[in-house]
């Protein structure tokens, strides 16, 4: 199995129609190095729903006696207790939410350490937060090319990373896009990202201040349950 991944650097200063200012320049879409994918497919957990049963107290009957009145005692049903199962996003299920902590996790853990990018010393740079806006532009496009069977930051619309951040009601002053395929969680993904000069750079870029990011599995390459990644960083004008 192959894997795939490109980067693009998109620092703009001035956003899109209507967050202010002029356009700015692309940067240029490189490949990597191929790799070998991990051929390990995340397999659902489903968790299940429990049902508590509910006793049904018995009322006791009081028996009369000569000059005494037996009291009756009422039994109390205990009402279980079900503990709901937590299910995981499992194959070819379009997800943010699934990722959101493992992503947010591996990519602060990278920032935490100076690293080079290349020939670029990068320091230790801030935390970064997850922003849904940003997580659902990725959705958009990693299902697009999940479906579609294509490997590109311009969607099958046309459209660029800075146009579907836009779109999704992100305003944005500078950001970036790392895609990925063949992947089966957010810590390789982010691995593999971190040995890519230009994706390294993005991800250690301290001028981004927020991330979203999808995972989609579709068929790549005529592979079947190939998991697409699509990482979004941003900084909100």
């Amino acid at each position: 199995m192959r894997l795939v991944s490109f980067f693009i650097v998109l620092a703009v200063l001035a956003a899109l129609n209507g967050c202010g200012g002029g356009g700015g320049g692309a940067g240029t879409d490189t490949v990597a190095n191929p790799g070998t994918a991990n051929t390990n497919t995340n397999v659902a957990d489903t968790g299940s729903s429990g049902t508590g049963s509910t006793g049904t107290g018995s009322t006791g009957t009081g028996s009369t006696g000569t000059g005494s009145t037996g009291t009756g005692s009422t039994g109390t049903g205990s009402t279980g207790t079900g503990t709901a199962g937590t299910g995981t996003a499992g194959t070819g299920t379009a997800g943010t939410d699934g990722i959101k902590q493992e992503m947010v996790a591996a990519i602060n853990q990278a920032r935490s350490v100076g690293r080079f990018c290349g020939a670029t010393y990068y320091g230790a740079a801030a935390s970064v937060a997850w922003d849904d806006r940003i997580a659902a532009a990725a959705l958009k496009h990693t299902a697009d090319m999940a479906a579609n069977s294509f490997f590109s930051h311009t969607g099958s619309d046309g459209t660029s990373a800075g146009e579907r951040l836009t779109g999704a009601g992100y305003g944005w002053s500078a950001y970036g896009e790392n895609l990925a395929v063949g992947y089966s969680s957010a810590a390789a993904a982010v691995q593999s990202w971190l040995g890519s000069e230009g994706h390294c750079k993005n991800i250690m870029g301290p001028g981004y201040t927020e991330i979203g990011a999808a995972a989609v599995d579709g068929t790549y390459n005529g592979t079947p349950s190939m998991r697409y990644w699509t990482l979004d960083l941003g900084r909100p004008s």
